[in-house]
This record gives structure tokens, C-alpha cells and sequence, in this order.
């Protein structure tokens, strides 16, 4: 396989988690203000976090967001298939990181970027902490209803 053909495939494989996270980002510090909401998480402040949650919930066509959100977060997660070019690219990565930290500037791009992947890191802990939650909240539903339909259409669910 050559070089080109593993960038594309890693980019193409890449697109929806990239993507989705950036989405998800938006959302959540734009128009949810999760960014609050997960730094209470990461400090495991309770009382934060439910203030955080009641403010969540005060802002403008705050269901829908919610909702779009946990649609993306559901669905962006990439395939086994999709991972398989990774590699590659982040043992490029990893290199260039090496020889930026060889030349002395490593420490200035860690400084540079600190405090976006800071509140990218909080965003996305709220964005998945809400999505985990709804998915745990959801499942039983979900398993109660596929009993029923096997057991009225006959049909066995397999995953």
C-alpha cells in the first residue's frame, strides 16, 4: 500500500471523529456552554455540575442541541476498517512532534495549544458524559421493546 493511499484512507477513516468532535465542540461550548459543565466533572464538583446542567437546560432550543449532539456522538465513532491506517500517520505525527521538541520549539506549540485543548477536553468530557448517561437511560427501553417484538413477530435480534 503506498504512502498516498494510507493518508487518504487514515483522513477518510478519520473524518467522522474528527468531524463530529469538532461539531460536537460547537455545540456544546457555543450554544450549550459545556465547557462549565465539564470542568465541574473533571473536578468532581457535584454542586457545579447541576448548576451547570439547570444552565444547560435554560438556553434557547436547548433539546434540540442536546439532541443533535447525542445523534453525532452516537454515530462518529469509526470502525475497526476505518482505524486500520492510523498507524502510519501517527508515527508521522509522533516524528514531527520529535524533531519540533529537537529544534527547541516543541515547549512554545505545547504552550500554544494548552488552553484550546483544554476547553476542547472539557466540552467533549460534558458532550460524552451526557451521552453515556442518555445511552444507560435509553438501554433498558430499548432491550424491553426488542423482547416484545421477538416475542409477538418471532424474530430473534442479533447484533
Amino acid at each position: 500500500m503506498g504512502s498516498h493511499q494510507t493518508c487518504c484512507e487514515a483522513v477518510i477513516g478519520a473524518a467522522p471523529l474528527a468531524l463530529g468532535s469538532l461539531v460536537i465542540v460547537v455545540i456544546g461550548d457555543q450554544l450549550l456552554g459545556l465547557a462549565l459543565l465539564g470542568g465541574a466533572l473533571l473536578r468532581g464538583d457535584l454542586l457545579a455540575l447541576l448548576a451547570g446542567l439547570a444552565d444547560v437546560f435554560r438556553r434557547p432550543d436547548s433539546w434540540f442541541w442536546l439532541y443533535l449532539l447525542f445523534t453525532i456522538a452516537n454515530a462518529m465513532l469509526p470502525s475497526a476498517s476505518d482505524r486500520r491506517a492510523w498507524w502510519p500517520v501517527l508515527l508521522l505525527l509522533a516524528a514531527l512532534a520529535a524533531v519540533a521538541f529537537a529544534l527547541g520549539i516543541g515547549d512554545l506549540l505545547v504552550d500554544a495549544v494548552t488552553e484550546p485543548l483544554s476547553l476542547i477536553a472539557r466540552t467533549l468530557a460534558a458532550a460524552f458524559t451526557i451521552t453515556v448517561g442518555l445511552n444507560a437511560a435509553i438501554m433498558p427501553m430499548i432491550w424491553l421493546l426488542e423482547r416484545g417484538l421477538m416475542r409477538v413477530t418471532g424474530l430473534k435480534v442479533e447484533y
